[in-house]
Parts: structure tokens; sequence; C-alpha cells
């Protein structure tokens, strides 16, 4: 919903019984009673647009538009479980106010009657105005064959903000593949393979069946967490790293090797030694040894390679949210030691990217908490969400290393958090798409912001294809928002000759 709209959970006619779908902001019909659903411009952990659920009544209402029917819901059968999660808010206007999540899964045609749900944390939560709170759970199916699964969102009362609605199916652990039966898995496509611990990602073994690139494997060992991606609309994750599991999950074709070079020919054989000379009476004077060849001169210097361009500083040139970017992160063992160069952070100061889930960590006015310290590190492939309460112009010192050739951008269908790898800006006409990857499509779009200043490029596709816009170069320092048709990869100017 970052693009300004309703999630598709709310869009989609066939999943709303008893209410019109939410076509336009504000939307009536699509809760129970008289509740009012909007899109509003107020920042969320996960950009500058929230839903509003505005419930004026002094008793529960909830969404119509999810239930566990329709195309967005999800396909499951008996002891399938999920993993739920979403983010709430009150309004400033309220202190605070009270919701939950709630996952249900039932035959289609059987709509609420029989149906089994499951409440997040336990059953009503309170959603202070002061900070996101998360609502999460866990549910299981009871149902057989042809059940599908669907969540609701709840407010008791008041005006609530949501975003960040997410609903992931967990195999078994007795399906995932061990590390071992992962690192064969990997070795026997020639693939690299990486190993994480990360409450924000899956647990096991997982490929990326758009990325072949090193490492397209990562087993994960964070033991609280098995998730699959399986999600609605808005943060479906196609193109992202999938759980790989015993049994019937199939693999990419491994990319294709390099043909090996022929072996050199054969000489031709050696023309037989020519016949002696008659006898002669005497022998001829001797010929004077011939002179050996003048050596020919050395070939000249090649001219020096220019020197490498500098690592330039990140700066955050506004207050507020915005968009950015590290490109100098290499050989540091603890990449958030950049964030420490700056002394003017606030309370509550975020930063956040998605790497497919939302990781995020928050200033507590001595340091930054949250899963993406804990489990992660800084990456020159991902753009990083900041809100920043201090003076703009902050700078931010990289004192890492580059990555060098400059990796190859991979992105999957739909919207992509990307950073700028390169150390130079590179206008936008010149990316292009990796040999054998597919192009860019028509309306596919690149976009940041710092504050209220937001440049876009819009692909038009047509011959002359051109981005237009207001935005005509990535730059380094800068984090972009990224929105493809299909999965592709693109590259920058000459790297696209280089081979990973």
């Amino acid at each position: 919903m970052q693009g300004g709209v309703f999630p598709s959970f709310l869009t989609d006619t066939s999943t709303v019984r008893g209410g019109g779908p939410c076509s336009s902001s504000p939307c009536a019909g699509a809760t129970s009673y008289d509740g009012i659903l909007s899109v509003v411009s107020e920042a969320s952990l996960y950009g500058p647009y929230s839903l509003s659920f505005v419930n004026s009544h002094g008793f529960a209402q909830y969404t119509k538009g999810s239930l566990p029917t329709g195309p967005h819901s999800v396909e499951a059968a008996a002891d399938d479980k999920f993993t739920f999660r979403a983010f709430c808010r009150a309004d400033s206007a309220h202190n605070t106010a009270f919701s939950r999540m709630i996952v249900s899964s039932n035959l289609p045609d059987d709509g609420w009657i029989n149906a089994v749900h499951s409440a997040s944390n336990g059953g009503w939560t309170n959603c202070p105005s002061s900070a996101w709170t998360e609502l999460s759970g866990g549910h299981t199916v009871t149902h057989g064959a042809g059940v599908r699964a669907g969540f609701r969102i709840d407010n008791k009362g008041g005006t609530i903000l949501f975003d960040g609605f997410e609903l992931l199916r967990n195999p078994g652990a007795d399906e995932q593949l061990s590390e071992e039966e992962c690192r064969s898995a990997a070795a026997l496509h020639g693939w690299a393979i990486s190993l994480v611990s990360s409450g924000d990602r899956p647990t096991g073994c997982h490929y990326s069946p758009e990325d072949i690139s090193s490492p397209a494997f990562f087993y994960n060992a964070y033991a609280d967490m098995t998730s699959s991606p399986t999600a609605y609309g808005p943060t479906a994750y196609e193109g992202d790293y999938r759980a790989v599991c015993k049994g019937g999950t199939a693999f990419p074709s491994p990319p294709p090797s390099s043909p090996p070079s022929p072996p050199p020919s054969s000489p031709p054989p050696s023309p037989p030694p020519p016949s002696p000379p008659p006898p002669s009476p005497s022998p001829p004077p001797p010929s004077p040894s011939p002179q050996p060849p003048s050596p020919s001169p050395p070939p000249p210097s090649p001219s020096p390679s220019p020197p490498p361009l500098p690592c330039a500083n990140v700066t955050l040139p506004t207050k507020g949210w915005q968009i950015i970017s590290f490109n100098c992160v290499g050989n540091i063992s603890n990449t958030f030691q950049i964030l420490e160069t700056l002394k003017t952070w606030g309370v509550d100061d975020k930063i956040m990217t998605r790497d497919p889930f939302l990781k995020f960590a928050t200033f507590t006015g001595k340091k930054f908490v949250g899963g993406l310290v804990t489990n992660d590190q800084l990456s020159v492939s991902l753009g990083y969400k900041i809100y920043y309460s201090g003076a703009p112009g902050a700078v931010l010192e990289q004192t890492g290393l580059p990555q060098l050739p400059e990796p190859h951008v991979t992105l999957s269908r739909g919207w992509n958090w990307i950073g700028h790898a390169p150390l130079r800006a590179y206008p936008i006409d010149k990316i292009a798409s990796v040999v054998g990857s597919p192009q860019f499509s028509t309306d596919d779009q690149i976009k940041t912001r710092a504050g209220s200043d937001l440049r876009i490029a819009t692909y038009t596709g047509g011959s002359p294809a051109i981005w237009a816009g207001n935005m005509d170069e990535l730059v380094p320092g800068i984090g972009y928002e990224v929105k493809v048709a299909k999965a592709l990869s693109f590259c920058y100017g000459t790297s696209c000759n280089v081979v990973f």
C-alpha cells in the first residue's frame, strides 16, 4: 500500500461478502456496520502511508474483505501451520486503541460458519499512539481438502492505523532440509551457500529461483521460526528466497556452464628429410654462420590504471523519512558502527529495510535496538529507510571497502528496496538488463524520497524506450524503491560486461 492505494485484500471483489470493494478512499461498506477505511498520509514502518480504520461506535468492528476465499487467500490443508503479523498504532487524537488480527481457515463456500479462528497476541492488544505495536500469532488448519486461509483486522473503537500485513505458511521441521542436505543441494547445482541466523527470515534451507548469483542458497539456523513465504498481494514474495523442502521441490535449472575450450590442434607431421646430395669431389668451403636477428623492441608499458574512486560518506539531507544506501561496508566486523559515527540521532529515530521481510531498529537514546542490528549487517544491495529527527545535512561516515566489481542488481516482481553499490552516479538510461534476464516492462518504476522531495522515473516501453520523470541518475548514498512487472537483473554501464 506504499503506492498510496489500498492493499489488495481490501480491493478484490471476490473476497468481499456483504460489502463493496475499496476502490477509492475513503471506503465504506468493507467493514462490519459502518466503519470507514482510508489510505492516509501517516508514516508507517514501511513508508509514508498507513491504512486508517475508523470505528465511531463503542463496539468492535472488523474488515470483511479478507474472508478465507478468493485469489488473495491461501490454499491450505489439514495440519498446515501459519504465522501472521501486522502493525497497529492509534492516531494522534487517541492515546490508546485496541485491535487484533484474526486468521481463519474454512471451506470457501462456508464463509464464517464452522471456521477456525486464531487471534494475534492472544486477544485484544493496546495500540498506543506513541509507537507501532506488532500484532502476531500462529494458526493451525483443522479442515480437510479444499480449505483456504484468510485474515481480518478488528477495531474495538476509535481510529487505528495499520500496515505490514503478512501471512506465512510454516513447513514442518521434518520437511526442511538439514544444513548438510542444504549444502549438498547447493553443490549439486554448483551454487554458493550462505549461513545466517536471523529471526526476520524463515528457518531452514532456501534458494532464489530468480537470482543465480552468489549465494543462491542460504541456510538459516534460527530456531524459533520455520516459515516459507506465502502471502497476500502487497507482501507477496515471489522471486525471493523460497523454502527447500524434502520431496517434490523443483529446483530451477542450474546456470549453463562455460563450454570447455577445445584441445589445441595437433601440429602437422614434419616432412621427411631430404635425400642426401650426391658425393662431390671435394667439399665446398663452409658458409659463414648467419647472424641472429636483432631482438624486437619491448612493447610499450601499459597506461597506469586510474586510481579507484574514494568512498563517499552518506548524507541525511532532511528531517523525517528518507531512503539511503551504503556502498563501502566491506571488511567491517560490525557494519552498524557506521550509524554510531552520527551523534545527533533522536529517541525513536529508525532504520529499516526489507529482505524479504521487514527488519528495523529503533534508537533508544544510547543505541539502536531491534532485529535488524541483532541479526543482520548493512548490505550494499539494499536500500534503507531512515527516520531522522535531527538537523538536516548530518553525515554517516563509511569506513569499509567497496564491493568490486560492481554487483548486478536482482529484482523480484513487485516493489524492491535497493541500494546503489557503484562508487559513482550512473544515468538511469545506462542501466540494462543482464544477458539472459527479462527486459524492463512498460510502467516499471524507480523512485526515491527525502522528506517531501519525491523523485520518480517510469519506463515508457515502446521504441525508443526511455525512463521518463524527474529523476535522471542513480547516485551513491541514495536508496531506491524499484517496481518491476517481472523478475529481472540489471547492471550498470561497463559492469554489464562482467560475469559473476
